[in-house]
């Protein structure tokens, strides 16, 4: 098995998401770019940084935009990566 680095197989800049984000901001990543997958972020009070805690594909990224339309936002449960609308 080779190893790779994240920069062997990611684009830069690398393109994030918050837990919560609005449907346009998402509906624009899709348009802007061709990724395949997206890390989902949250900021981390403890270490004062941006942490990753998943990774959202394309594909399911899709299916929150298209499901969330008439909605602001949306939020990504990153735990899983499942996505589903905000109460």
């Amino acid at each position: 098995m080779e190893l790779y680095r994240a920069a062997d197989v990611m684009s830069s800049p690398v393109c994030t998401i918050q837990q919560v984000e609005s449907i346009g901001y998402l509906a624009r990543m899709l348009l802007e770019t061709e990724h395949g997958g997206f890390p989902v972020v949250k900021y981390d009070h403890e270490t004062r940084k941006e942490l990753c805690y998943g990774l959202i594909t394309r594909w399911v990224f899709c299916l929150v935009v298209s499901s969330n339309v008439n909605s602001d936002k949306a939020v990504i449960r990153s735990n899983r990566c499942n996505a589903t609308q905000k109460y």
